[in-house]
């Protein structure tokens, strides 16, 4: 059955209770005792009706109204009244049907203007009323106030949510975001903090951005990390601290005993978090991770009550800006400021509260407030430390290696390595100078890059096996570019000796597993036996010559050797025709 929603707007609709207000009715009562008091329809009745309305300041038919509600009704019926209209719109029925077909037809989206413009062309005679003779248009302000009423109504709202507002209907409301134990789920995010910091190495003064991983179960901080800007590094930097202990020559290490792999990371839809990489990372390791929808941060309200809490710290220290300007003392900025880089310029330090803080001494600060006031802050009965000390799993305790550790983190792109041993990345040759590339020219491999433990000038080279497992080949830096410099010439002699190496070694394994048994020839005749085979007899000798000495040439004479040989071919000629006369 098709329900009309514009009677779901009506106050009629269902039944309705309404808290009843004893005291007011039993103040209105003692106003008309001295009514009361009286005979009805005597003269000291009339005169005890005007006294009261004077008193009340309202007309004596008011008066007379109240006393008979209260000898009909007693105490209740001295109840304050309301209109029977109230919260009802006082516009036709058919109109207030159409209004809310347009507003729910349309997308959530569209303005209450262009839904009123379009009303008034498409049914301009629903869209007029007349009112005491008068033909009056339904205005812009009723469209809107029929709109909100149904964006506030626990029903209707339901139908104007586009995909993502149900889903984020569906999730958020059917319970919290909770974790059962220390290291069950983490959640981290980012914000930018609310103090001016000096950066010694670059020389600029900025407000620094917070990367921060936060136990959902006790509130402890196991990862943060501080930077100019937001970026993939940073949001590695601290997931990577929350996962290794502290290292045991690091200041206050054994009093910051939070670390773990968390079963599940609950995210925004940042970039950083819904990049690849950082999902490989949660899956290697493996870790669920958890998005949360777009532009809802009460199922982030951990983090977010962190980083409220670490503003209110920043308060205590120089250079605090506040959330606005509005919190802001400009005078002492400019002040501290001035007096920042005159430090840089001259050397000589005006003294801690007198300039901005460097990056160093506020990262410090903050470690000290963490371990001393933050974590030892009583929750429930324990401090945030307690809950995590007591309650995370022996099993989530995991102790990683390093090396292992910069395989998962570190960014990852495919390259074949060219005829010279040399892999290409952003336009940048990169060469083993060990030669461990040396007999994989022509092979893809994976190169591997993590700012944080490599920095700039290193990539490591690996090999993906055909399980998926890389296998660290070595250590890559920048390929020298001048072919007859002295680090060319090394790396060339690396590279073919490692080739020489590579055939000597194929060829020792070569000869370890040939097995002549598996020639072909061999297998045929396995399976066709050798027939034996008469020998032929030996050929007879061949028939040779002897060699004879040849007997002397007698000598012919002048005309013998005339005759053999004539003296040129008109002779000859002359001699061939004295033949034919003959004959």
């Amino acid at each position: 059955m098709r329900r009309d929603p514009s009677l779901l707007l009506s106050p009629m609709q269902g039944a309705t209770y309404k808290d009843s207000d004893p005291q007011a009715a039993l103040k209105l009562h003692a106003a008309i005792v001295p009514v009361l008091n009286t005979r009805e329809g005597t003269r000291e009745r009339g005169e005890a009706v005007k006294a009261v309305a004077r008193d009340q300041g309202v007309d004596p038919s008011t008066v007379r109204d109240w006393v008979r509600r209260f000898q009909r009704h007693g105490l209740s019926g001295l109840q304050p009244q309301e209109r029977k209209d109230k919260g009802a719109f006082r516009v036709p029925q058919e109109a207030l049907q159409i209004i809310c077909a347009a507003i729910i037809t349309n997308p959530p989206t569209t303005s209450t203007r262009k839904l009123h413009q379009t009303l008034m062309l498409a049914v301009p005679d629903v869209m007029y009323t007349v009112r005491a003779g008068r033909r009056t248009e339904i205005s812009l302000a009723t469209v809107q106030r029929i709109r909100d009423a149904l964006t506030q109504h626990p029903q209707m709202r339901l139908m104007m949510l586009d995909t993502d507002a149900r889903r984020e209907f569906l999730r958020t409301f059917v319970g919290r975001v909770i974790a059962l134990h220390a290291n069950d789920m983490w959640q981290q995010d980012m914000t930018r903090c609310d103090i001016l910091i000096f950066d010694e190495e670059t020389g600029e003064i900025y407000r620094p951005r917070v990367q921060a991983v936060i136990d959902v179960f006790s509130g402890a901080i196991p990862g943060i990390a501080f930077s100019p800007d937001e970026d993939q590094v940073q949001a590695d930097l601290a997931f990577f601290r929350a996962l290794m202990p502290v290292h045991q020559d690091a200041p206050y290490a054994d009093q910051y005993p939070i670390y773990g792999r968390p079963r599940r990371l609950y995210i925004d839809n940042g970039s950083t978090y819904s990049s690849h990489h950082f999902e490989r990372v949660a899956r290697d390791l493996g870790i669920e991770m958890i998005h949360s929808r777009p532009w809802v941060s009460h199922t982030r309200g951990h983090i977010e009550r962190f980083f409220r809490t670490l503003h209110l710290f920043e308060r205590t220290l120089p250079g605090y800006v506040g959330e606005d300007a509005k919190n802001r003392s400009s005078d002492h900025l400019e002040k501290l400021t001035a007096a920042t880089y005159r430090w840089q310029e001259t050397g000589r330090d005006p003294g801690e509260g007198n300039r901005l803080m460097t990056l160093r001494e506020y990262q410090s600060a903050v470690l000290r407030w963490l371990i001393v006031d933050y974590h030892r802050t009583v929750v429930n009965g324990k401090t945030r430390l307690e809950w995590f000390t007591s309650t995370a799993p022996a099993s989530s305790l995991v102790t990683f290696d390093l090396g292992e550790m910069l395989i998962h983190f570190a960014q990852r792109v495919e390259r074949v390595v060219r005829p010279d041993c040399t892999v290409t990345v952003d336009g940048t040759l990169w060469a083993c100078p060990g030669g461990e590339l040396g007999s994989y020219a022509g092979t893809k491999v994976v190169v591997l890059h993590d700012a944080m433990v490599l920095g700039s000038d290193v990539r490591i080279i690996a090999l993906r096996e055909r399980a998926g497992h890389l296998r660290i080949l070595g250590a890559a830096t920048r390929a020298p570019d001048n072919a007859m410099s002295i680090e060319a010439g090394e790396l060339r002699r690396a590279n073919k000796l490692a080739k020489r190496q590579a055939l000597a070694d194929a060829d020792d394994l070569r000869i370890s597993i040939t097995d002549p048994a598996l020639l072909v020839r061999k297998q045929h005749e396995r399976e066709l036996p050798v027939v034996p085979v008469t020998p032929l007899p030996a050929p007879a000798a061949r028939a040779q010559l002897t060699t004879v000495t040849p007997a002397p040439t007698p000598d012919l004479g002048a005309f013998g050797k005339s005759f053999l040989q004539p003296d040129n071919d008109a002779n000859m000629q002359d001699f061939l025709r004295s033949l034919t006369e003959d004959e």
